[in-house]
């Protein structure tokens, strides 16, 4: 047992109770410089220091907590502990603390004490392999909710995949429904026409013009809708941009001129190449031409105006579908990727348009346009080429 020198006012009683506690236990005096008079195997043991290491409170302090600020602000709460404990309850509350070691080594320790006359007995619980034990709990839980998040991102994932294709499935059928039931109302229009021997020859080459029409886009259009159905990313290559947007114009002017609808054309005689594929870019711009067409249905002849404009920047490039249709209403925005500026639209079209800028890592800009229908931006990141412009 290592102890101070003998004191003839340390009760013999007490001092048995130091010594025999299987818990580190030191006993000090309670004076205004308090004296270590006691430490017992157990505390040697834990934190290796004996009396002649620390004889007094103060040289405790210095050498448990070698932090400056540290042992100042534990000094305070400690002495204000001890203090209430004198004049009230005569015991100091559990309070955990970190002691340096006389090896070095850090300890988590839980410090309590009581006033035995005029002493303090003070009690330091070694918690550090509780404490890493802990530590070790939480980060497995930690490890275990990171995975499940995992898990649940994944899933979520998975679960976006299949919706992404399964509404991508319902434009397809959206997209072909329409010229699909006008080949077939032509069919049997030309049918009728001919039991009854009233169609005129010249009619003849209109009826199978519509249909080659028709019947190439619906072609055209499941190609594409394979290629999203799919999930394929796109391979890039270099594409004149006003030359896809010219293309899709020209596609698309059967149904303008049915539809006697004007269109204004900007920007499509510059030189302007991105990296990207032509033919979903022609294939989006053509959803977008018929959206706005179908908008202006019920607008009349003079109001049916369209207008496509590609515009450059010097980081990226815009191609921009405006109608002089009723617009989309803040609601309508709001729905995301399936929204419409038709009174009966479902928005299917628009959504292909986003899928097809999510490929070539651009954005869909939907507002209002100068013409008073609806607006949507087409923004494309311009990479270089390669090739001088």
């Amino acid at each position: 047992m290592l102890r101070a020198p003998t004191s003839s006012t340390i009760n013999h009683d007490l001092r048995q109770l130091v010594e025999r506690l299987p818990l580190p236990t030191v006993l000090n005096t309670l004076h205004e410089s308090p004296r270590i008079l006691l430490v017992n195997e157990a505390f040697v043991q834990t934190f290796g220091y004996t009396v002649d290491d620390i004889p007094t409170v103060g040289d405790w302090a210095k050498k448990a907590y070698p932090d400056e600020t540290y042992r100042r602000e534990t000094l305070a709460v400690w002495g204000a502990a001890v203090a209430k404990a004198q004049a009230e309850t005569g015991r100091v509350e559990s309070m955990e603390l970190r002691v340096s070691c006389r090896d070095g080594t850090i300890r988590d320790v839980v410090i309590s004490a009581v006033v035995a006359d005029e002493f303090l007995m003070v009690t330091l619980i070694d918690v550090s392999e509780r404490r890493r034990a802990e530590k070790e709990l939480r980060a497995a839980v930690a490890e275990v909710r990171e995975q499940e998040r995992r898990h649940e991102e994944a899933h979520r994932r998975d679960l976006e995949e299949k919706l992404k294709t399964s509404l991508t499935a319902a434009a397809a059928a959206h997209e072909i429904k329409q010229p699909l039931s006008r080949i077939l109302l032509e069919t049997q229009v030309a049918l009728e026409r001919l039991r009854e021997r009233s169609f005129e020859p010249a009619d003849v080459g209109r009826y199978l013009e519509d249909m080659l029409t028709e019947s190439r886009h619906v072609v055209d259009m499941l190609g594409r809708m394979r290629s999203l159905l799919r999930n394929v990313q796109s391979t890039h290559s270099i594409v004149a941009l006003p030359e896809v947007v010219a293309s899709a114009i020209l596609f698309s002017r059967a149904l303008l001129t049915r539809h006697e609808i004007t269109l204004r054309e900007r920007g499509l005689d510059q030189n302007l190449e991105i990296l990207g594929d032509g033919v979903q870019l022609q294939t989006a711009v053509i959803n977008l031409i018929r959206n706005a067409a179908e908008a202006l249905a019920e607008e009349p002849a003079d109001r049916r105006l369209i207008s496509v404009e590609v515009v450059s920047g010097d980081d990226r490039a815009e191609i921009i579908v405006g109608d002089a249709g009723p617009g989309m209403s803040a609601e309508k925005l709001a729905a995301g990727p399936l929204a419409s500026s038709k009174p009966d639209g479902t928005g299917l079209g628009l959504y292909l348009v986003r899928t097809c800028m999510e490929n070539h890592g651009g954005s869909v800009s939907v507002g209002r346009s100068p013409l008073g229908g609806a607006e949507v931006r087409l923004i494309l990141p311009r990479q270089r080429t390669g090739r001088s412009e």
